[in-house]
């Protein structure tokens, strides 16, 4: 029983949910890397390193319209190559 206000912990995770997580990071992962370098390069600092595009667009020197298509590219790309594995 909980007070209200109080939140109550996550269960813990089951080990079949860990190894599916697992597996789907690796799919991605591995489909990251058959990625052109240009889209690659994009994806990462967007997605992992947070960066905004405008950010992205000045720090390589392309215009903002060439990150959002690298990007768009890139997760339509990554896409097929996820759904190809699973």
């Amino acid at each position: 029983m909980t007070l209200v206000g109080e939140i109550e912990p996550d269960a813990p995770e089951e080990p079949f949910d860990i190894v599916a997580r697992q597996q789907s990071q690796t799919v991605v992962r591995d489909a990251l890397t058959q990625l052109p370098a240009e889209q690659r390069q994009v994806l990462t600092l967007s997605f992992f390193e947070d960066r905004p595009h405008s950010e992205i667009a000045t720090t390589l020197g392309i215009p903002l319209g060439t990150v959002k298509s690298r990007v768009r590219l890139a997760i339509s790309k990554l896409r097929e190559l996820v759904e190809g594995v699973t």
